[in-house]
């Protein structure tokens, strides 16, 4: 309540201040730029109880740097199987459009440098021992991606 007090004291100084300068102002062109200077004086006057409160927000602090730094790991962990997953997706894809049979595709990706993701290796696993050839021309020749083609 003190500092409503206060602060409603610092609005009527203001307030005072401002209309006697005002009342001594000469008219002419200085006039407007002297109204626009007591205006922000005036609007200073109000918000400078604001510039004072403190704006602590405990529960949005992050308490422990090992959180922070699990929550930065497990998101670039997702990011790494978002890549990989469009990239077996997008493999599987040609593989399908192109009408070559395949059983399953994996990605093995690669993040060690200067946080970029790479594909270290593709491989594709196919049933059929004559595809394995024409699955590696395939995706090197679209893709532009060394392939391993394993037989089962």
């Amino acid at each position: 309540m003190n500092g409503i007090k206060e602060w409603s004291a610092i609005l009527c100084l203001a307030a005072l201040a401002s209309c006697m300068l005002e009342m001594i102002i000469p008219s002419g062109r200085m006039e407007k730029i002297m109204r626009f200077v007591l205006g922000g004086f005036l609007l200073c006057a109000m918000i400078s109880p604001i510039s004072n409160l403190d704006f602590h927000f405990p529960d949005l602090e992050v308490s422990d740097s090992s959180q922070a730094q699990s929550f930065s790991v497990h998101f670039e962990q997702q990011v790494v199987d978002a890549a990989r997953d469009n990239v077996e997706g997008l493999v599987g894809q040609k593989l399908r459009e192109a009408q070559i049979p395949y059983k399953k595709v994996e990605a093995v990706m690669d993040t060690s440098s200067s946080d970029s993701i790479g594909i270290s290796k593709l491989i594709v696993t196919t049933d059929n021992p004559e595809d394995k050839i024409r699955i590696q021309k395939y995706l090197e020749e679209h893709l532009q991606i060394q392939t391993e083609v394993a037989v089962e």
